[in-house]
């Protein structure tokens, strides 16, 4: 039975951490990369960024610079799944921009 509820749960926790995956039209109005961070990585990273489902880095302690994070998101790493497309270039900046706050 636990390798049955294995197989089903790991999946299903694996594919919401990515959020929406339909692509978004690029933003016309301001960004909030809090918003963004909501709606598509507090699943796995939490509101704190402390969270660390499935192995999510803790993101008040990441020493990545915002060209390595850019990456990151974009491409995604390891168990993240890419943003590219969900996230236009500007929606991405706004999301680093927000995780700065984390670090305080």
């Amino acid at each position: 039975m636990r390798v049955y509820y294995f197989l089903f749960f790991l999946p299903a926790l694996f594919f919401s951490c990515g959020g929406n995956t339909s692509r978004k039209p690029e933003p016309t109005g301001p960004i909030s990369g809090k918003d963004i961070y909501n709606a598509n990585c507090v699943t796995c990273h939490g509101d704190d960024g402390k969270k660390g489902t499935l192995g999510a880095a803790d993101l008040s302690k990441s020493m990545m610079d915002k060209k390595t994070q850019f990456v990151t998101i974009k491409d995604g790493k390891g168990a993240m799944a890419p943003m590219k497309a969900v996230m236009a270039d500007q929606e991405i900046y706004a999301v680093i921009e927000f995780l700065e706050t984390l670090k305080k």
